[in-house]
């Protein structure tokens, strides 16, 4: 390096300006993306949880909880997200149901989510998630494989549902 800099096994390397961690080692990135224009530069990384929350018809009239946990780890545009819900009260909204993700999806269309769908006090539980849209209020209606959403209907006071995926930003 032709500024001094010299990195050791138990140096810490801040990233765009990051305050390196004390905690450990490692590397840091910076609290906001420091975005770079070249494509092959890794700028951006995070980890952290979410309150996931379930709507129906875009609405969570009376929706109460007894679990509401969401993780998530965010590399470069990819987004991995693992959540659990369990309801005490489904409330009173109708319609289809959407359960929030902790960033909103990119432009192109990512119709079908992969990943694991665990839906229970469902007769059927093989569900599918899929993107909403690329809005502020981006969901996932779960399709049975009968190719209907799952509506209010379909859940009870005391349903879980828990999806690990991942999707682009």
């Amino acid at each position: 390096s032709t500024d001094g800099t010299r990195v050791t096994f138990s140096t810490t390397i801040g990233v765009g300006g990051a305050t390196p961690s004390t905690s450990g080692s490692g590397i840091s990135f910076p609290a906001t993306q420091s975005a770079s224009t070249n494509a092959n530069t890794l700028d951006d990384y995070e980890e952290g949880t979410y309150t996931p929350t379930l709507s129906f018809g875009g609405a969570s009239t009376g929706i109460t909880y007894d679990v509401q946990t969401g993780r998530y780890t965010k590399v470069g545009r990819l987004v991995t997200v693992s959540f659990t819900i369990r309801l005490t009260n489904k409330g009173s909204s109708s319609g289809d149901a959407r359960v929030s993700l902790p960033f909103s999806s990119d432009e192109y269309a990512q119709p079908n989510l992969p990943g694991y769908t665990g839906f229970l006090a469902y007769t059927n539980l093989g569900t599918t998630g899929f993107i909403v849209g690329n809005n502020g209020a981006a969901g996932l209606p779960f399709n049975t494989s009968t190719g209907a959403y799952l509506t209010d209907t379909s859940f009870t006071n005391s349903t879980s549902l828990a999806m690990t995926t991942s999707y682009n930003v």
